[in-house]
């Protein structure tokens, strides 16, 4: 890293929001594989019902998303940050022990918007660098230890699920949310609150720059395809494969340890820089194998190409998000980076919150394969858009 880098990010800060991202993404991957299941299991609830409420949950952090845009600026990072990781920590506390699903919906929405908080805050710090390779770089190590701890997340999973049970495995993942509170609080006492680049606040015009431009769109839109798939998978492939296999809550989390851990090595095909030659081939390396990992999961009669599903999903996991976002730095000021950001995660928690929500009609009309078959197909439409726009990295 550069001294300019160093001079504006401070000391800490390169370990710092690596390590932050991967304390969030464990401690959400650790909870995401067995929510479904808590949901099911302790509230005896249909498919339908289950697939209702995690939209909710979902739509949580989808809400959340623009507000925190226009308030949280560069300032207020490190605060954001401490305040979104202690919000998940209660919620995970209070989702375990929920006694109704009213309760478990109400404590959703706080979730939803620590969440919100705590990844736009974190995605915006890392693209908020002075030179463009340095974002490349600073992005590829963020990401990595962000695939790091989706990977991890279910590994704890396994274990905590096999000695502990679903239901304090999300004590074990409000545990790590609270490392992350710790993390940032540490981080920020030693560098006075000055780590991270400030930046203005934004406009209406900002927002609205945003909003229109064309290859924010298209990142946005990868990332919605890319959260619509993940929630549909994350709700239902657990409940099939206990139908469908047999197989116990600790290997349903393998399944997704599986592809965490695809999608964590997909990340380094990113390296040092990004053409808009490697971009697309990448793009279109996640998408097709994202359609291809659907329609295993859907129509395996065997474990083996059921697993193998999971993994092909893993390439649009691993590889959609760094893309995404690093599209959105190359189109965006600094002044609108956690506007843009916000605008593009925003679209990925609209895809949580529709993705489930449409899911739930076709599995109670035609069933869980003939819904993730015809999902199966949004990828392929959306590639189809991506080449149309000519989606590039910068101007």
């Amino acid at each position: 890293m550069s001294a300019l880098t160093r001079d504006k990010l401070g000391p800490n800060t390169a370990l710092t929001l690596p390590l932050l991202g991967f304390l969030l993404a464990a401690s959400l991957q650790v909870a995401t594989p067995i929510l479904s299941l808590f949901i099911y299991e302790t509230y005896r609830l249909t498919l339908g019902e289950v697939g209702y409420m995690l939209s909710i949950y979902y739509a949580a952090t989808f809400l959340s998303a623009i507000p925190i845009g226009i308030l949280v600026t560069s300032r207020m990072a490190y605060p954001a940050l401490i305040a979104g990781f202690l919000v998940m920590f209660a919620g995970y506390l209070a989702f375990a022990f929920s006694p109704t699903p009213l309760i478990f919906m109400i404590i959703s929405i706080f979730h939803g918007f620590g969440v919100a908080v705590t990844r736009a805050t974190q995605i915006s710090s890392v693209t908020l660098q002075p030179l463009r390779n340095d974002t490349v770089v600073q992005m590829r190590n963020y990401t990595t230890l962000l695939g790091v701890g989706f990977t991890a997340g279910p590994g704890i999973g396994i274990v905590s699920v096999a000695l502990l049970g679903v239901r304090f495995s999300l004590v074990v993942a409000a545990i790590v949310a609270l490392l992350g509170a710790l993390l940032a609080l540490k981080t920020r006492s030693r560098s006075s609150g000055h780590v991270i680049p400030k930046q203005a606040s934004v406009s209406k015009a900002d927002l609205f720059n945003v909003m229109k431009n064309k290859q924010v769109f298209t990142a946005t839109l990868l990332l919605f395809t890319l959260s619509g798939i993940s929630s549909v998978i994350a709700v239902y492939a657990p409940i099939y494969a206990k139908e469908s296999f047999g197989l116990p809550s600790a290997t349903v989390v393998a399944l997704f340890f599986g592809l965490a851990a695809t999608a964590s090595a997909s990340r380094l095909l990113i390296g040092k820089t990004l053409t808009r030659e490697k971009l697309i081939a990448l793009t279109i390396l996640s998408l097709i194998a994202a359609s291809f990992g659907l329609l295993a999961v859907a129509h395996a009669t065997f474990l083996l190409v059921f697993a193998t599903g999971f993994l092909l999903l893993g390439f649009q996991q691993g590889l959609l998000v760094p893309l995404g976002a690093l599209v959105i730095a190359g189109h965006t000021s600094r002044s609108q980076r956690v506007m843009g950001n916000s605008v593009g995660f925003g679209g990925q928690d609209l895809g949580r919150f529709i993705g489930p929500l449409i899911a739930t009609l076709g599995v109670s009309a035609i069933g869980i394969p003939s819904t993730l078959s015809f999902y199966a197909l949004v990828p392929i439409l959306v590639l189809a858009f991506v080449m149309a726009v000519r989606m590039k990295p910068n101007p």
